[in-house]
């Protein structure tokens, strides 16, 4: 599964270097639009498997759209050679992405074996198909694309620390707790029932969401209510991150909603990500779904990684 956090970043830089280059020859210009929909597609949180583009769907994003699948193959094909010496590890291009502090170079792949109309190109990493190998006593958390957020979620998917970002946060308490006030008055003239109701839903929402700025501050991380992801979306969680998007030396703050996925590394099942109990209460740990008491591991969710704890 691809780390989708870390191929945002690279497609990022990547298009910043080619945006730097005024005289960009053809298959530079076919690199470019692919990264650029590619971005796209991240930003609209499509599934990282179906990134992916015919022949006729690059043809377009370089050339025009009147044009037959079997012309599309051949002119997109004629520069595949130039696209692999671009991407090639020991290129230009690949050694600019080392110098920004990415330790991955860019892949791009097609599954031309299958040929016709189904036939796609995609962009990767570099070691996205190197083997999946990892220790009995470490696990890898790796960022997926989060399942169709709801469309009042999405706002927050990534909300910068700077600015507008920061206001919004710090008046999320502010507002709820001045409007305690308004539901007490209200509680003690009106004997409605909907007043109750929604009372204690607004107590509810502002206690939740108090907790999730508190773990935030102390911990960097926090899950996200249940009522903010869908029933079948699991290892969903708040994470404070670096906005490296953001020409700054500082780099500011941002606050991410980020899916993960984890196999146990030691049987192979499923990993969740929970509040720690007993020995590990107050942090998060990753628990095995066959052995949860057994199979536990550290959360670590800036190096996304976690040792074995039992």
């Amino acid at each position: 599964m691809v780390d989708i956090q870390k191929l945002n970043g690279v497609l990022k830089t990547a298009k910043q270097i080619l945006n730097e280059n005024q005289n960009l020859n053809k298959a530079e210009e076919i690199l470019l639009a692919l990264i650029t929909k590619s971005l796209e597609l991240i930003e609209e949180s499509v599934p990282i498997n179906n990134i992916c583009f015919t022949y006729k769907e690059i043809y377009s994003f370089v050339w025009s759209d009147n044009v037959d699948a079997d012309k599309a193959r051949r002119v997109v094909n004629s520069h595949k050679d130039n696209l692999k010496e671009l991407l090639s590890a020991e290129s230009k291009f690949s050694k600019s992405l080392l110098e920004k502090g990415h330790n991955r170079h860019l892949e791009i792949n097609s599954n031309d074996s299958k040929g016709g109309a189904k036939a796609f190109w995609y962009l990767t990493l570099s070691d996205i198909n190197s083997p999946n190998f990892e220790p009995s006593n470490q696990i890898s958390y790796k960022p997926i694309s989060i399942q169709k957020p709801y469309f009042w979620v999405k706002p927050l998917l990534k909300v910068s620390l700077q600015g507008k970002g920061a206001f919004f946060f710090v008046c999320i308490p502010v507002i709820g707790i001045i409007g305690i006030p308004f539901l007490i008055y209200l509680l003690g003239t009106t004997n409605y029932v909907w007043v109750s109701i929604i009372s204690v839903f607004f107590l509810y929402f502002l206690v939740r969401a108090i907790f999730v700025i508190y773990e935030l501050m102390e911990k960097g991380v926090s899950s996200v209510p249940d009522f903010m992801v869908r029933f079948k979306t699991s290892n969903t969680l708040f994470v404070v991150t670096r906005d490296k998007s953001i020409k700054d030396e500082k780099e500011p703050k941002s606050i991410e909603i980020v899916q993960y996925e984890a196999s146990c590394p030691k049987c192979g099942d499923i990993v969740f990500i929970e509040h720690g109990i007993k020995e590990f209460k107050g942090r998060y740990v990753g628990r095995c779904t066959l052995a949860p008491s057994e199979h536990q591991f550290s959360f670590d969710h800036v190096l996304k990684i976690g040792k074995c704890l039992r």
